[in-house]
């Protein structure tokens, strides 16, 4: 657009549409995509995260999307299975077992 005559405009009630997934099997790809995109964008731009001259979205928003996003689904999911498990075995005792879940679903139904 060097060489053209053009104006950019603003719509302050823009909408936007999504469909829902159909089916568990469908969001499950859905979500699949999404965190394989967000992986990928994180490899791709490896070298400003933690980086102070990359600004905001160096120190801030890079390592957010890394530890938040892109770890702490599986670590989420490890606890998930570890806990109840370690319950089950004897390891950890029936308070801490019922405080694991008190704050896993308190968290979640938060977050939602």
């Amino acid at each position: 657009m060097a060489n053209r005559e053009y104006r950019v405009e603003f719509i302050p009630n823009a909408v936007v549409w999504t469909e829902d997934p159909e089916s568990l099997s469908v969001l499950g790809r859905q979500r699949g995509r999404r965190y394989r995109g967000l992986l990928e964008s994180l490899s791709l731009h490896q070298d400003m995260n933690g980086r102070r001259r990359c600004s905001a979205v160096g120190v801030f928003a890079l390592p957010f999307f890394l530890f938040i996003e892109a770890l702490g689904p599986p670590i989420e999911g490890m606890g998930y299975v570890l806990i109840p498990s370690m319950f089950l075995l004897g390891i950890v005792n029936a308070p801490f077992f019922m405080l694991f879940l008190t704050v896993a679903i308190g968290l979640g139904i938060l977050m939602s």
